[in-house]
């Protein structure tokens, strides 16, 4: 990474490799799996560029453009529409709908 790394990145980094790990093993070909809870996480606060950063490097590495991504728990969208606007083929997935409401009003203002 170009960048040095806290304690709390390696573990994210650490957990996004997992999750890639696994999608080779189940056979999902170049379906990324991530978690944007970890980006999230107490220990990251006051570095969410940086944790953005490393997610967005991540699928970057393991999937290039057009890659199909699914964005589970995607809140407002916020990894999935800027992937979606680098050309990958994104799903968003979140239980609460006006999480996904949210997320299709500003994947709409993105495209506008």
């Amino acid at each position: 990474m170009p960048f040095g790394v806290s304690g709390a990145q390696e573990r994210l980094v650490g957990d996004l490799r997992t999750c890639q790990k696994q999608a080779e093993q189940l056979g999902l070909g170049d379906v990324v799996g991530y978690c944007m809870a970890a980006a999230q996480s107490p220990e990251l606060l006051g570095e969410t560029d940086t944790a953005d950063a490393l997610v967005m490097d991540f699928v970057r590495q393991v999937a290039g453009p057009g890659a199909s991504v699914l964005d589970v728990g995607c809140g407002r969208g916020h990894f999935g529409i800027a992937l979606a606007a680098e050309g990958y083929r994104v799903t968003l997935l979140d239980p609460a709908s006006g999480f996904l409401e949210a997320a299709l009003r500003r994947a709409r203002g993105h495209r506008n």
